[in-house]
């Protein structure tokens, strides 16, 4: 199969207008290869284009990955879900001790740890660029106890359909907190 650059841009650039997508970066592995695309701007207040190199925060895609991968561990019996973070993440920490040991797995998938969803830190690049972010965080207080509340869910729907392959768009929304 042989990808037309031009016409997946133009595609792209069509779909990212009609669903007011500001910008992005959509990566497509055809064939063993991996062809980059870019359209729109990260930041609608500061005009910068999106390049095939711009930086996006990973945020709620992320969740849907990582709840598959946390899962299948789940599924073959090498993690349990209502295992406290810190068991298997030992440099895992809230400012409060007694919420970091009741935060289990399963409150993290189900959006009930507690932490909010809030903090921002850019901790540059580099193979110590996430020890960097965990250390910053580490000192952000929760948004509410474990177990009580829900911060935020994520949706998933189908955004087009993409040369006959569906095309995954992974939202988030904000929900209320509820005590």
């Amino acid at each position: 199969m042989t990808f037309d650059a031009a016409r997946r841009q133009a595609r792209f650039d069509a779909l990212r207008a009609a669903h007011h997508v500001p910008g992005a970066s959509p990566a497509v592995p055809v064939d063993g290869e991996i062809h980059e695309l870019a359209g729109g701007v990260p930041h609608r207040g500061t005009g910068v284009e999106v390049t095939t190199d711009s930086v996006f925060l990973s945020g709620s895609p992320a969740k849907v990955y990582t709840a598959t991968l946390v899962m299948r561990l789940v599924d073959s019996g090498m993690l349990d879900p209502d295992t406290p973070v810190v068991d298997v993440l030992p440099e895992f920490a809230t400012p409060d001790p007694e919420a970091t040991e009741a935060i289990t797995i399963r409150r993290l998938l189900g959006h009930t740890g507690g932490l909010t969803c809030d903090f921002n830190d850019d901790s540059g690049r580099g193979d110590d660029c996430l020890a960097r972010y965990v250390e910053a965080a580490k000192d952000v207080a929760l948004d509410c106890p474990p177990g009580t509340a829900i911060s935020y869910s994520s949706l998933g729907w189908t955004l087009y359909d993409w040369d006959g392959t569906p095309c995954v768009y992974i939202g988030m929304r904000a929900t209320p907190k509820a005590a």
